[in-house]
């Protein structure tokens, strides 16, 4: 259940998304399997790899791509606060249903995926984008999107976010040309504890559903989250090679 992220990992996860993998499903797993003493045992061996991950990033700091980056992150960030506040003033007129009624329904939506996502880190940011992007190409939130006014304002967000990726990926692309083994080692051992404690987690949650239901839930979204830019660069990937091929 909770191993498909670390089988993806190997393929598809930057040394940045493993980093945010390693701290995040850390906490989760510390909170929801205190009592567990092999969960206890191996936890701080997680935390001195993801330590030593961020350490090896610190000593190799100085992207060209770095000032660029937080540019383009400060851009979504305005595209997605525009957007909610567009639907916060559409959703008050409530002398117009017509609209007022679509904005409050795609505020959900976006409640759903956490209307707080700018302030989180790049990649989680990235992951809830993805996800909230994703629903809203729907037909039926395309339809609540026309009837509320806010097609530009959400093609405007879907824009940033690709400047974003595609800056964000060349950053990755420009890192992964040196050679850094210090990282590559440290990458390897978090995936390797990750192997090892969500193994014995998912042993956990299947033995006894009841007691762990809300971290297993807690693990699933957290690790489908992080899986989701890395997911849509796969998808990306296989669609470039099928032109290519045709």
């Amino acid at each position: 259940m909770f191993r498909v992220l670390v089988d993806f990992a190997h393929s598809y996860l930057s040394m940045h998304e493993l980093l945010t993998a390693g701290s995040r499903l850390s906490g989760i797993l510390d909170r929801g399997f205190s009592d567990s003493p092999f969960i206890g045992a191996q936890l701080p061996k997680l935390n001195q790899a993801t330590d030593n991950l961020k350490q090896a990033f610190q000593r190799t700091a100085g992207s060209d791509y770095t000032e660029e980056l937080a540019q383009f992150d400060r851009a979504r960030d305005a595209a997605f606060r525009s957007l909610v506040g567009y639907l916060d003033g559409m959703a008050a007129v409530v002398v117009k249903p017509e609209i007022s009624k679509p904005s409050a329904e795609l505020l959900g939506i976006i409640e759903k995926h956490d209307r707080s996502m700018y302030r989180f880190g790049y990649a989680r940011e990235s992951a809830a984008l993805s996800g909230l992007l994703s629903e809203l190409s729907q037909d039926t939130a395309q339809s609540l999107l026309q009837q509320a006014g806010a097609i530009e304002l959400t093609d405007a967000l879907r824009d940033a976010t690709k400047a974003f990726e595609d800056t964000y990926q060349a950053k990755i692309a420009e890192e992964s040309t040196k050679n850094y083994p210090e990282a590559a080692a440290a990458a390897a051992d978090i995936v390797y504890r990750l192997d090892a404690l969500l193994m014995y987690a998912d042993v956990l949650a299947v033995d006894e559903p009841k007691r762990y239901r809300t971290v297993a839930e807690e693990l699933n979204q957290t690790i489908t989250e992080i899986q989701a830019p890395a997911r849509a660069r796969a998808t990306r990937g296989e669609r470039l090679s099928e032109q290519v091929a045709g």
